[in-house]
């Protein structure tokens, strides 16, 4: 079984955030998406560990646990088409 998924981390004030988000959806690939509209502290240690200074910051969370990490809205879009 297949336990893998995109992981998210945005803003609900965000159109390419909420773009991304339902981008998965309209496929039924599986997603979930941590909004980080009220923790700026911990949206500020994502872009600094990643070096990405926008949202959506995309993740493909592997069966094993591993992830990797895609990209923003383009990236995803470009991976899984539309």
């Amino acid at each position: 079984m297949d336990n893998s998924f995109y992981y998210i981390v945005g803003r609900n004030s965000c159109p390419f955030c909420v773009k991304a988000k339902e981008l998965l959806e309209n496929k039924s690939i599986n997603c979930y998406f941590r909004d980080l509209e009220s923790e700026r502290d911990l949206l500020m240690e994502y872009c600094k560990k990643f070096d990405w200074n926008t949202v959506p910051m995309v993740f493909f969370v592997h069966d094993d646990e591993q992830y990797e990490f895609v990209g923003g809205f383009n990236d995803l879009r470009s991976r899984v088409g539309e």
